[in-house]
């Protein structure tokens, strides 16, 4: 549960996992109260997982999906309720009446234990300080008791023996209620019985997207086929999908990709698949283009799940609203060592959602220059970069890019292979923080070395500064001292 403090930086990645900014300071008095529905119903995302290996030539995956739902708190004293959809939601979630609903740091172990979920070390009770991450798991195949729980079936509609009433299990349609203060949620998922495929990301609360009705998604199966297809710029979409929950009942949306549309009603934590599900059982499908609009009559999640060609490269990206976008991001994304792991470079496409062109200046740490983004259009980073050099994002270097206009777009790591498969969302500079609590990442931590000449698999931070002279503290082992200090900003 690592910590870290600065001036105003900005975080990406977790591994797979998408950071989210936490507030300015950590508060020892709790205040606040958020909401999350977590985003990917199990069964729809392994249906597009599936879909895309199979087009790929390779064979099925086996039915069934593992997952881990990250929780991680952003002051002491938080209080985190999950209250699952299977036996349908609490009508007041304050006082919980049914059993499987977890109340974790009031002090009661009896109705949910943080300890059971987490390894933080200054754990002693059924508590929560700042920086502690639980990580809700669903990833076992044999018969035990919570924790953890068996991995969630596909076809979801039906349990492990077969019956037509779904067993509780962490998963997607589960809603988390936080009071004390914001928490980062990460939704990983993965088919079971392999680790090549997969993804994660982040989930926004109801109140940080707010009284959001519209939405655009950056790339589409046309950003593919407009690039050329294999290595290309555009391999990471040859497959896209958009994955919508609601926030509350009766949520009306439509989605519409420049040629045609679809409408739907969603309610509370419900999912829709572009890819013809709604909630359990089939849904209108539609397919996505580049800048395919989505409009609401009330606030929504969302999840773009893309994949590329080989059949295992997938990623997944965060739907942000349009009132999420900027004028300016901070990119901390640096480029891959060549020489510790070969050819795996780092590449931001940049969406212009605007009805003109616009200019955005980028810069790194090899020069300065300006990208034109026509109307409505994708462009790579290393399509177009600074002064039309086109290269990839510098080993060690972050990525500024600012605008007079507002525009949006995503990240890509190793995004013309299939090795290192992961990406970010942008998110505004306005959004930064000077304190993170870092969410759970896969990998190991002992012991010491580097990942790729040990042949382990870690879980890097990567931190970029807005201002020269930034000094970052990093509270590795959570006990409010600095464990690692970067004293003159470099």
């Amino acid at each position: 549960m690592a910590v870290i403090r600065t001036r105003r930086v900005l975080l990406p990645l977790l591994a797979c996992l998408a950071a989210v900014a936490l507030p300015v300071r950590a508060q020892d008095i709790p205040t606040g109260y958020q909401e999350y529905v977590i985003l990917g119903q199990e069964e729809q995302v392994w249906t597009f997982l599936n879909d895309a290996a199979v087009l790929e030539g390779r064979a099925p995956w086996d039915m069934g999906m593992q997952l881990i739902i990250s929780l991680t708190a952003s002051a002491n004293q938080q209080t985190i309720r999950l209250d699952h959809w299977e036996d349908g939601f609490e009508e007041d979630i304050e006082n919980p009446v049914q059993p499987s609903t977890l109340v974790l740091g009031d002090g009661n172990p009896a109705n949910g234990d943080v300890r059971d979920w987490s390894n933080d070390p200054r754990l002693t009770g059924d508590e929560i300080f700042s920086g502690t991450s639980l990580a809700l798991i669903s990833d076992q195949d044999g018969d035990m008791s919570e924790p953890p729980t068996l991995y969630v079936p596909v076809p979801r509609n039906r349990d492990l023996d077969g019956d037509t009433v779904p067993d509780i299990r962490f998963d997607g349609g589960d809603v988390v209620f936080s009071t004390g203060g914001p928490i980062s949620v990460v939704h990983a998922q993965f088919p079971i019985n392999t680790t090549v495929i997969g993804g994660s990301a982040e989930v926004l609360s109801k109140e940080a997207v707010g009284g959001a009705l519209t939405y655009t998604v950056p790339m589409g199966t046309d950003t593919f086929d407009r690039y050329g297809g294999l290595n290309t710029p555009g391999e990471p979409f040859k497959y896209v999908e958009l994955n919508l929950t609601a926030y509350e009942d009766g949520t009306d949306v439509i989605v519409d990709n420049g040629v045609g549309s679809v409408s739907f009603r969603l309610d509370r934590a419900e999912h829709w698949s572009s890819d013809g599900f709604l909630g359990l059982g089939a849904g209108p499908s539609i397919n996505i283009l580049e800048g395919s609009t989505v409009q609401s009559s009330k606030p929504l999640g969302g999840l773009i799940m893309t994949a590329g060609e080989r059949g295992r490269s997938a990623r997944f990206f965060a739907l942000l609203p349009n009132q999420l976008h900027s004028t300016d991001f901070l990119l901390p994304v640096s480029g891959d060592d060549p020489g510790a792991d070969g050819s795996r470079p780092a590449n931001a496409y940049v969406y212009n959602p605007n009805g003109f062109e616009i200019m955005v200046a980028a810069t790194d740490t090899m020069g300065s220059g300006t990208m034109t983004i026509p109307a409505r259009t994708l462009v790579s980073y290393g399509d177009m970069a600074p002064a039309g050099v086109g290269r990839f994002i510098p080993v060690g270097s972050g990525l500024r890019l600012t605008s007079p206009d507002r525009f949006w777009g995503v990240s890509a790591f190793d995004h013309q292979d299939n090795n290192g498969d992961w990406g970010h969302s942008f998110i505004a500079t306005s959004f930064l923080s000077t304190y993170y609590a870092i969410a759970w990442a896969p990998g190991t931590e002992d012991p010491v070395g580097d990942c790729c000449a040990s042949g382990l698999n870690r879980s890097p931070v990567f931190v970029s500064a807005l201002t020269d002279g930034t000094r970052v503290q990093v509270d590795l082992d959570g006990d409010g001292m600095a464990d690692a200090v970067d004293t003159d900003g470099d």
